[in-house]
């Protein structure tokens, strides 16, 4: 639905996109899924947690991730069912443990969209090799600002020595 495609924007259909790229890529390049660091920023930190759930990448970098979409509605319409409201859950919380690949979360401690206990609590839930880049004064949308390309270099470098 965004830009003349004729699809439909659901949960369903980012996750099938998701899977399309990937396997363009390893269809159309000699990338192997090994070769690959998926990088998922707000919400295209759910489709990038999703297909870590199904796949083992070189790693995986979560900017600004959320617990689900109905935890984030229950912040901003307090007073509503959201859990039972909200059709597409994006349940990253759920499917965390479940990661196959090395994981980097980068979160800033001032998001105003995203509240910064969610990276916290996905970072503790995670369950394979990961780090944590918390920027004090950085929002939702300036992390770069603050320089975040030198931490996921550093992890990668990081991995790199260790195979």
């Amino acid at each position: 639905g965004y830009s003349g495609n004729r699809g439909k924007p659901s949960e369903k259909n980012l996750y099938i996109d998701g899977e399309s790229t990937l396997d363009w890529i390893l269809k159309n390049t000699k990338f192997n899924l090994s070769d690959l660091i998926v990088y998922g920023e707000s919400l295209g930190s759910a489709v990038a947690v999703e297909l870590n759930t199904r796949y083992k990448f070189h790693f995986i970098v979560l900017e600004a991730p959320f617990t689900s979409i109905s935890d984030i509605a229950k912040k901003k319409y307090i007073i509503y069912p959201t859990k039972y409201l909200v059709k597409d859950k994006f349940d990253n919380l759920s499917k965390i443990h479940n990661i196959k690949s090395p994981l980097l979360i980068i979160s800033g401690k001032n998001d105003e969209i995203v509240p910064h206990k969610h990276s916290k609590i996905l970072y503790n839930k995670a369950k394979v090799l990961k780090k944590s880049v918390f920027i004090d004064d950085a929002m939702h949308n300036n992390l770069y600002d603050f320089g975040i390309e030198k931490s996921i270099i550093k992890f990668n470098l990081r991995l790199w020595k260790s195979t």
